[in-house]
């Protein structure tokens, strides 16, 4: 298969390399619609090699989006940046907000939770100046996210309300996706009757599977806070019922682990937590709280159950899991210095660039005031030229009379 993939490739090369840019677009988007990290890669040679500077910005975006999946963070803030520097240098804002974003969301899940606001607000400012309505509902809904990590409800709502008002006036299906995060940050400060005021919206905007899974793990949650595990093992049970290939990997993750909370018996939890565990063993990384919090409790399971090799075993997953993020947190820091030169050069060209749009519209207002003087003073003269006239008109008639 990669024999047939590489032989491919050869021919799309020589093809490509006496064709037109059009066919370097077509492979890219096929790139994208097979979600194919090496084919990515592999247009992004031909585009430096073409000089073809929107596929190499595109490429390099494509890659670092594709890298940050497959939680190779650091690899993926290389060519976000490399993607960042190439639209600064097109000029093309639309698409750095957007990089700019993913590069917070990256470093909020590395723990950077002040970095990543940093860079969520540069990419806020950025799509205020493109006028990017649907941008500005994403990146304020991952403002409010940042916020209930760190526990600042009210600045986490007012993000999300400012998302929600755009997603209403768009009539977005991401309406849903909001209330339910609104319903999450509502039980995070024991708020339980209004966040199941928010689920209930989420039912009656999406119903969906992924978000119906979505949904009645939440519900169950905010049964399991106040410690009413009856009701919550109600909801959890009744996400297992629907068909699990259309949930989503993390809410089951999500969903096992809250089954075993709901246990007593240390066996049953090591069962659910395991099953947990198996949804997380790739994701280490995107979801590094949720990996380590699983990885600590079957440790301390195993080891109530006097399973010590188990117990072992995820200890040294922890430490892997510790080792891995101290590492990744020293090279982010470096690639965060990088991107803080890049950014001071694309904010002084975008606040050049307010400067010069400002300019442009202080001189058409101050040509249109001269124009509008000009006509007023025409007009006027016209006005004043004509009474001359009739003035003159009046006097010779009167003359004739008076003869």
């Amino acid at each position: 298969m990669k024999m047939t993939r590489n032989i491919s490739f050869l021919i799309l090369y020589f093809i490509l390399n006496c064709c037109y840019a059009q066919d370097l677009d077509q492979l890219y988007k096929e790139a994208v619609e097979l979600s194919d990290l090496e084919l990515a890669s592999k247009v992004n040679i031909l585009a430096l090699q073409q000089e073809n500077e929107q596929v190499v910005a595109n490429s390099y975006y494509l890659i670092a989006y594709l890298q940050k999946k497959e939680d190779d963070f650091f690899n993926a803030v290389i060519n976000y940046m490399e993607a960042a520097k190439h639209y600064r240098e097109m000029g093309d804002f639309n698409n750095l907000a957007g990089v700019v974003e993913n590069l917070g969301n990256i470093y909020k899940e590395s723990g950077f939770k002040s970095a990543g606001l940093k860079y969520f607000y540069d990419a806020l400012h950025l799509k205020e100046q493109e006028q990017d309505t649907l941008g500005l509902m994403h990146t304020h809904y991952n403002i409010g996210q940042l916020f209930v990590d760190i526990d600042e409800s009210d600045s986490a709502l007012m993000n999300y309300r400012k998302a929600l008002g755009i997603a209403k006036k768009l009539r977005s299906n991401f309406v849903g996706r909001i209330y339910n995060d609104m319903g999450i940050c509502h039980s995070s400060i024991e708020n339980y009757d209004v966040a199941r005021k928010y689920y209930d919206s989420v039912d009656i905007s999406d119903a969906s599977i992924v978000t119906r899974a979505r949904i009645l793990n939440n519900r169950g949650y905010s049964y399991l806070r106040q410690k009413d595990t009856l009701q919550a093992s109600k909801y959890f049970k009744e996400v297992l019922e629907l068909d699990l290939n259309e949930v989503e990997d993390r809410t089951l993750s999500y969903v096992y682990g809250n089954l075993g909370n709901t246990q007593k018996s240390p066996g049953l939890m090591i069962k659910y937590y395991e099953a947990s565990f198996s949804y997380l063993e790739d994701k280490a990384m995107t979801m590094s709280s949720k990996y380590y919090s699983t990885c600590k409790e079957l440790e301390k399971l195993y080891r109530v159950t006097g399973e010590e090799q188990c117990a072992l075993y995820y200890d040294h997953l922890q430490d892997i899991f510790t080792e891995e993020l101290i590492e990744l947190q020293d090279k982010l820091q470096s690639e965060n210095l990088q991107y803080q030169v890049e950014a001071a050069t694309w904010k002084l060209e975008s606040e050049l660039r307010m400067r010069d749009q400002i300019l442009l519209y202080v001189v058409a207002a101050l040509l249109l005031a001269l124009i509008g003087v000009v006509i007023f003073y025409r007009r006027t003269y016209e006005a004043r030229k004509k009474e001359g006239s009739i003035l003159i008109q009046a006097r010779e008639l009167k003359e004739k009379l008076s003869s």
